[in-house]
Formats: structure tokens, sequence, C-alpha cells
């Protein structure tokens, strides 16, 4: 089945054959475990693909990164390619949104690195809108629990010191006027 999916990765694909890819995977152990290796492949295209299909998966069946999330944290901070970091900040702010996070048994260092890197990916000037956009909303979930984290972030946003794009400027202002970030 690794040698199948190999291929495919190798190969460009639509969002119809990343679906349906994904839910053929469904719950196979082995199958998510080569994807987030895949996902800091040297080749961006195979990464990107293997990233897509990964938060598809995620998507259809969030129960089976419980067990993952250990390797999934470590992988994050190793992700190169911006198409693939897209994938996988999104996946991150997913994973905290269904509560999988709280679940699994990550390390503390672990995941505060993961915070970190997400803080260089977003000052980044040269990282795409999409990927700042999903960081600046993952780190406001987490700031919840890392106040350092909602500082930082609320300072680099008074600061603009983020790309001026409107969807990150209208993103910005809404994560601003959240009373209750810190909560």
């Amino acid at each position: 089945m690794l040698k199948q999916l190999e291929q495919k990765l190798a190969k460009p694909m639509g969002k119809v054959a990343v679906e349906e890819l994904a839910r053929n995977l469904g719950s196979a152990d082995e199958a998510v475990l080569f994807l987030i290796a895949q996902s800091t492949h040297t080749n961006d295209a195979i990464a990107f693909r293997a990233s897509w299909v990964l938060e598809r998966v995620l998507l259809f069946y969030p129960e089976v990164f419980k067990d993952w999330i250990g390797e999934f944290l470590t992988t994050y901070p190793i992700v190169k390619g911006f198409s693939a970091q897209r994938h996988y900040s999104k996946m991150l702010l997913m994973l905290y949104k269904e509560k999988l996070i709280n679940q699994s048994k990550f390390s503390e260092p672990q995941f505060e690195l993961c915070l970190e890197v997400s803080f260089d990916w977003l000052l980044n000037p040269k990282t795409p809108v999409a990927v700042q956009c999903n960081i600046m909303d993952a780190i406001a979930l987490l700031a919840k629990h890392y106040l350092w984290a909602y500082d930082e972030l609320q300072h680099i946003l008074q600061q603009k010191l983020v790309s001026n794009s409107p969807a990150l400027a209208v993103r910005a202002k809404r994560l601003l006027a959240q009373k209750d970030l810190k909560k």
C-alpha cells in the first residue's frame, strides 16, 4: 500500500483525487505515518501533496490522529515548503479545535517549539498570507494556555510586523478585539 501511495504522491493531483485518496486511506496507521514523513520530503511538490492528503485524512477521520499527534508535533517544526506549511498550520488549528491536542500525550517542550516555529513563520516576510492567517488563529487559540504567546502575538499585531494584506489586517483586528483571548 505504501508503494502505491508513494507513486500517487509523485504525480499531480486535484482536489477530488486528494479527497478520494484520503477517504481510501481512512484509519490506516502506516499511511498516516508515511504521509507525515513525506511532508518533509526534499521535493516540495511531494511534501505539499503529502501534507494536503494528511490534512484531508484529519478532516475525515480526526480520531485517527490521537495516536499520531506526537509525530505530527515533531514534524511540524521541520516542514520547509510554504505549501506544506499551509496545510500543517491548518492542521494545528484543526487539532486544537477538535480538542485532540488536549487529549494527546505531547511533551510541553515539543509543543512550545511548535509555537516558536509558528511565530517564525508568521514573521517571515516570504510566508504566504494563508499560512500567516492560519498561524495567527492557532496562536490566538493556544494563547489561552500560553499567556506569553498571546502577549507576543498582540505585540506583533499592534506593531504591524506582518504583511499589510487585507486578509491579515482583518484577521489582526478581529484577534486584537477579542477581550477574552487571555482567559
